[in-house]
Protein backbone atom coordinates (compact mmCIF):
# COMPACT_ATOMS: atom_id res chain seq x y z
CA UNK A 1 0.00 0.00 0.00
CA UNK A 2 1.59 3.16 -1.08
CA UNK A 3 -0.41 6.47 -0.69
CA UNK A 4 0.97 9.19 -3.05
CA UNK A 5 0.89 12.65 -1.66
CA UNK A 6 -0.52 14.15 -4.58
CA UNK A 7 -3.48 11.66 -4.41
CA UNK A 8 -3.63 12.52 -0.81
CA UNK A 9 -4.35 16.17 -1.70
CA UNK A 10 -6.54 15.53 -4.46
CA UNK A 11 -8.44 12.86 -2.37
CA UNK A 12 -9.04 15.42 0.99
CA UNK A 13 -9.82 18.37 -0.97
CA UNK A 14 -12.47 16.33 -3.15
CA UNK A 15 -14.60 14.61 -0.05
CA UNK A 16 -14.16 16.70 2.92
CA UNK A 17 -14.90 20.47 1.16
CA UNK A 18 -18.05 19.21 -0.56
CA UNK A 19 -19.10 17.26 3.16
CA UNK A 20 -18.43 19.96 4.94
CA UNK A 21 -20.25 22.46 2.36
CA UNK A 22 -23.23 20.23 2.93
CA UNK A 23 -23.04 20.12 6.39
CA UNK A 24 -23.16 23.43 7.21
CA UNK A 25 -25.78 23.89 4.98
CA UNK A 26 -27.80 20.91 7.06
CA UNK A 27 -26.72 23.35 10.10
CA UNK A 28 -28.33 26.60 8.81
CA UNK A 29 -32.04 24.61 7.80
CA UNK A 30 -34.58 24.56 10.23
CA UNK A 31 -36.02 21.25 12.10
CA UNK A 32 -38.65 20.63 9.12
CA UNK A 33 -36.00 20.77 5.99
CA UNK A 34 -33.73 18.97 7.82
CA UNK A 35 -36.19 15.99 8.32
CA UNK A 36 -37.55 15.83 5.16
CA UNK A 37 -33.42 16.02 4.20
CA UNK A 38 -33.17 12.84 6.09
CA UNK A 39 -35.85 11.28 4.65
CA UNK A 40 -35.26 11.87 1.21
CA UNK A 41 -31.41 10.36 2.38
CA UNK A 42 -33.01 7.40 3.42
CA UNK A 43 -35.21 6.63 0.02
CA UNK A 44 -34.50 3.70 -1.44
CA UNK A 45 -34.33 5.89 -4.95
CA UNK A 46 -31.89 8.11 -3.64
CA UNK A 47 -29.85 4.93 -2.45
CA UNK A 48 -29.73 3.21 -5.21
CA UNK A 49 -28.98 6.23 -7.57
CA UNK A 50 -26.95 8.90 -6.43
CA UNK A 51 -25.99 6.52 -3.06
CA UNK A 52 -24.64 3.95 -5.09
CA UNK A 53 -22.81 6.52 -7.94
CA UNK A 54 -21.10 8.86 -4.82
CA UNK A 55 -19.91 5.15 -2.90
CA UNK A 56 -18.55 3.67 -5.92
CA UNK A 57 -16.58 6.88 -7.07
CA UNK A 58 -15.32 7.60 -3.29
CA UNK A 59 -14.26 3.50 -3.43
CA UNK A 60 -12.44 4.13 -6.73
CA UNK A 61 -10.65 7.32 -5.38
CA UNK A 62 -10.07 5.24 -2.40
CA UNK A 63 -8.26 3.08 -4.34
CA UNK A 64 -6.24 5.48 -6.88
CA UNK A 65 -5.07 6.77 -2.94
CA UNK A 66 -4.17 3.44 -1.59
CA UNK A 67 -3.11 1.54 -4.67
CA UNK A 68 -5.54 -1.61 -3.64
CA UNK A 69 -7.23 -3.20 -6.43
CA UNK A 70 -10.00 -5.27 -5.34
CA UNK A 71 -10.96 -1.64 -3.91
CA UNK A 72 -10.92 -0.44 -7.16
CA UNK A 73 -13.08 -3.36 -8.24
CA UNK A 74 -15.92 -3.24 -5.96
CA UNK A 75 -15.87 0.48 -6.35
CA UNK A 76 -16.47 -0.17 -10.21
CA UNK A 77 -19.33 -2.68 -9.46
CA UNK A 78 -20.77 -0.38 -7.38
CA UNK A 79 -20.53 2.86 -9.26
CA UNK A 80 -22.50 0.50 -12.61
CA UNK A 81 -25.04 -0.33 -10.08
CA UNK A 82 -25.95 2.83 -9.04
CA UNK A 83 -25.46 4.24 -12.57
CA UNK A 84 -27.85 1.64 -14.17
CA UNK A 85 -30.58 2.66 -11.72
CA UNK A 86 -29.44 6.12 -12.60
CA UNK A 87 -30.52 5.73 -16.11
CA UNK A 88 -33.52 3.53 -15.37
CA UNK A 89 -34.65 6.16 -13.40
CA UNK A 90 -34.61 8.92 -15.99
CA UNK A 91 -35.45 6.85 -18.65
CA UNK A 92 -38.61 7.76 -17.94
CA UNK A 93 -38.80 11.50 -17.30
CA UNK A 94 -36.25 12.44 -20.39
CA UNK A 95 -34.77 9.72 -22.87
CA UNK A 96 -32.17 12.46 -24.36
CA UNK A 97 -30.49 12.78 -20.57
CA UNK A 98 -30.33 9.14 -19.86
CA UNK A 99 -28.69 8.17 -23.01
CA UNK A 100 -26.19 11.15 -22.09
CA UNK A 101 -26.24 9.50 -18.68
CA UNK A 102 -25.00 6.25 -20.30
CA UNK A 103 -22.67 7.34 -22.52
CA UNK A 104 -21.09 9.85 -19.61
CA UNK A 105 -20.96 6.40 -17.76
CA UNK A 106 -18.99 4.43 -20.13
CA UNK A 107 -16.58 6.85 -20.54
CA UNK A 108 -15.85 6.52 -16.98
CA UNK A 109 -15.60 2.48 -16.75
CA UNK A 110 -13.28 3.14 -19.96
CA UNK A 111 -11.16 5.70 -18.24
CA UNK A 112 -10.84 3.26 -15.30
CA UNK A 113 -10.62 -0.06 -16.38
CA UNK A 114 -6.76 -0.89 -16.89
Amino acid sequence: MNIDTDSLVLFLFAWTIPFFMMRRAYLKMDADDQRSAVDDFKSRRFIFTIGFVVLGFFFLHLSSLLSVTPLKTIGLFIFVAGGIFSIIDTWRISKPRSLVMFALMCLMIYLNVD
